[in-house]
């Protein structure tokens, strides 16, 4: 685990990387690459935001090749980026960040991003090479829970393919592209990789096809 505060919202043991709870944040330039959990430590997300954070934004920053265990519990907050925040007005931002060859297993949690409460506004970001599990039953680039406690205003923004397999809940998309950002890393690479060094691993469910 990284950094991780005693507050409320997802589970802070299970936070891969970073939790910041009940304080607005500003990030830029940040990376969160290579992260990931067993199937029992809580499978936390690679980072969360709650409570109230409203007001924070994220710039220029990337979740790449993380990599989560499946977690059956649904209210485990599996995704590369988690937030619930205190109000469901509460907003959010992100602008030129990138969510890519993130995988993860878990009920009703995206690859990708994750809101579970609060406004998401979501600005020339690339979505690309995200992938669940059986478990998730919702897109693996981005979901917003359907309860009426989370939106998210996607606009100017790529995504690896159109319709529910990539951005599901209560999502408005707005001037979005639907293809192939032509990383250096390719889907290939990354699978080929990602295979190899999971192998193995006790407590390390194989990785769901992003093919």
């Amino acid at each position: 685990n990284g950094i991780c505060g005693d507050a409320g919202g997802f589970r802070n043991a299970g936070t891969r990387a970073l939790h910041i709870a009940n304080t607005p944040v500003t990030m830029i330039g940040c990376e969160f690459r290579g992260n990931g959990g067993n199937t029992w430590q809580g499978c936390g997300p690679i980072v969360s935001l709650s409570g109230t954070c409203g007001g924070s934004a994220f710039t220029n920053c990337l979740w790449a090749g993380n990599n989560e265990g499946n977690g059956t519990d649904a209210g485990q907050g599996n995704a590369a980026l988690a937030v619930s925040l205190d109000t469901v007005d509460a907003p959010v931002d992100f602008v030129n960040c990138t969510f890519a060859y993130n995988v993860a297993d878990a009920n009703n949690k995206p690859a990708g991003l994750y809101i579970d409460k609060g406004a998401a506004k979501v600005r020339n970001c690339i979505f690309w090479g995200n992938a669940v599990g059986a478990l998730a039953k919702v897109g693996a680039d981005i979901h917003t829970a359907t309860n009426g406690n989370a939106s998210a205003d996607i606009a100017y923004t790529l995504f690896g393919g159109e319709g529910e397999n990539w951005a599901s809940g209560s999502n408005v998309l707005s001037n979005c592209t639907f293809g192939d950002p032509r990383f250096v890393t390719t889907l290939t690479d990354f699978t080929n990789t990602a295979s190899r060094v999971t192998a193995g691993v006790p407590g390390r469910t194989a990785l769901p096809s992003i093919t």
